[in-house]
C-alpha cells in the first residue's frame, strides 16, 4: 500500500485505480488516501472489500475536504459504521467534485442512514448508493 501511495502522490496520468479485495485494511487505505491530498488527476478509486472501518472513513472524509478531482469512490462491503458515515456526510458538504459514493454493504445502522439522508437532501452533486437491502442495520 505504501508503494501505491507513493506512486499516486507522483501521478500525473492515472485517472482510475481499482483496489477491491486487496486486504488493504485501515493502515493501507490511510496511506493511499493521504497521497490524494495533492493528487490532481485521480478521478475514481475502488476500495470495495478491504476491511475498512470508521478509522479509514474519517481519513477518506478528510481527504475529500481537500481533494477536488475525485469523482467516484467505491467503499462497498467494508465495515464502516455510523460514525464513519457521519464523517463522510460532513465531508461531502464541502466537496464539489464527488459525484458517486458507493456505501453498499456497510453497517450504516439507523443513525447512519438518517445522517446520510440529511446529507443527500442538502447536496445535489453526489449520487450515493446506500442500498438498504444489503446494509446491516445495527440498531
Amino acid at each position: 500500500a505504501k508503494a501505491i501511495a507513493t506512486a499516486l502522490a507522483q501521478n500525473v496520468k492515472l485517472e482510475s485505480i481499482y483496489l477491491a479485495a486487496n486486504d488493504l485494511c485501515d493502515n493501507g487505505t490511510i496511506a493511499i488516501m493521504n497521497s490524494l491530498y495533492t493528487n490532481k488527476y485521480l478521478k475514481l478509486i475502488d476500495l470495495e472489500l478491504n476491511y475498512l472501518t470508521d478509522k479509514s472513513a474519517n481519513v477518506i472524509a478528510d481527504t475529500l475536504k481537500q481533494n477536488s478531482t475525485l469523482k467516484e469512490i467505491n467503499l462497498a462491503f467494508n465495515h464502516i459504521e455510523s460514525k464513519g458515515i457521519r464523517a463522510l456526510g460532513i465531508a461531502i458538504k464541502f466537496n464539489k467534485s464527488l459525484t458517486t459514493l458507493n456505501l453498499e454493504g456497510n453497517q450504516l445502522g439507523n443513525d447512519g442512514i438518517c445522517q446520510f439522508v440529511e446529507v443527500i437532501l442538502n447536496n445535489t452533486n453526489t449520487n450515493t448508493n446506500t442500498n438498504t437491502n444489503t446494509n446491516t442495520n445495527t440498531n
